[in-house]
């Protein structure tokens, strides 16, 4: 079973528009994706709402609140992606996957719209 990253939103008049992100929308299988998210040094890091991701499933950003957050968390990730310790190839993936997901629904969601972004 593998992890997935699934993104919307909700326009204003309550109707849901998918966001296509073509095949970058995997996070790994969910044993892989476990380990990697419950490492410590996401924590460490400043990682709060991503490293649930070691625990529960799903995790979901909702609303532009909830977005900066995440961003905030891809930002880190990115900075840092050296010091985590985890093989090389997954980890880049996952993180370019993160922020391609993200980059897409924060430009098509329009500013009135409930911008969603689910991992499980």
């Amino acid at each position: 079973m593998s992890r997935a990253i699934s993104v919307w939103y909700e326009r204003a008049d309550g109707q849901a528009v998918d966001v296509e992100v073509g095949n970058e929308d995997l996070l790994g299988t969910q044993e892989a994706s476990k380990a990697f998210w419950s490492l410590p040094i996401h924590k460490t890091l400043g990682i709060v709402r991503l490293s649930e991701l070691g625990t529960i499933d799903p995790v979901w950003f909702r609303g532009w609140n909830e977005l900066a957050t995440l961003e905030r968390e891809v930002a880190i990730l990115e900075q840092h992606i050296e010091s985590i310790p985890f093989s090389e190839e997954p980890k880049t993936r996952w993180i370019r996957n993160l922020r391609l997901c993200l980059d897409r629904l924060k430009s098509s969601a329009p500013p009135d719209s409930i911008p969603e972004l689910m991992i499980g």
